[in-house]
């Protein structure tokens, strides 16, 4: 599971990429050709569930997983926190664990509605949606809010030890699920 975690950050999270600007002048040709700069980073959003069938010590191994992407790619990410509704989202560094706080009040609130985690995906469009789940949740029909010819952004769905690997959103990205 590692390798297809690491596979999917390498294809959308890690942004070493060059880009050509005028505004920068070469170190070779100086002002005849344009210099080059680090491109832009990749937009990281993490979703992970607080509901009252994850344990605190499944949320504590969310967030070293979430540190685990960070160390490869892009530094800073989006992390969401939902049960039934997305409830709390703020900015979210390496070895950041001031959301914990938030993570400790919420556990145990209730059921799992994905919905509106899912607009919020689709309206902010990031280029990897990480959903860090148990996968026991309903299906939601998502196409509706799609124009034609338009799909929603990648997702990675991780499912912990204890989850359903067989979850109804497993059509929208792939799944991987944490070996026991």
């Amino acid at each position: 599971y590692r390798a297809i975690i690491l596979s999917a950050i390498k294809r959308s999270a890690s942004g070493h990429n060059r880009s050509h600007t005028w505004s920068r002048r070469s170190r070779r040709y100086g002002n005849l050709s344009p210099g080059t700069r680090e491109g832009d980073l990749p937009r990281l959003s993490l979703f992970l569930d607080t509901s009252g069938s994850i344990s605190v010590e499944e949320l504590n191994g969310f967030l070293d997983i979430v540190d685990e992407f960070l160390k490869v790619g892009s530094r800073r990410c989006e992390i969401n926190l939902f049960s039934d509704i997305n409830y709390y989202s703020t900015k979210y560094r390496l070895g950041d664990r001031s959301s914990q706080d938030n993570i400790k009040r919420s556990v145990n609130m209730g059921g799992t509605c994905l919905k509106s985690s899912l607009k919020k995906m689709h309206e902010t469009k990031p280029d990897l949606s990480i959903v860090l789940t148990d996968g026991c949740y309903s299906n939601i029909e998502y196409e509706g809010w799609l124009k034609p010819g338009q799909s929603m952004p990648q997702v990675l769905w991780i499912i912990s030890k204890d989850g359903q690997e067989n979850h109804p959103l497993a059509r929208l990205g792939s799944t991987i699920k944490i070996p026991k």
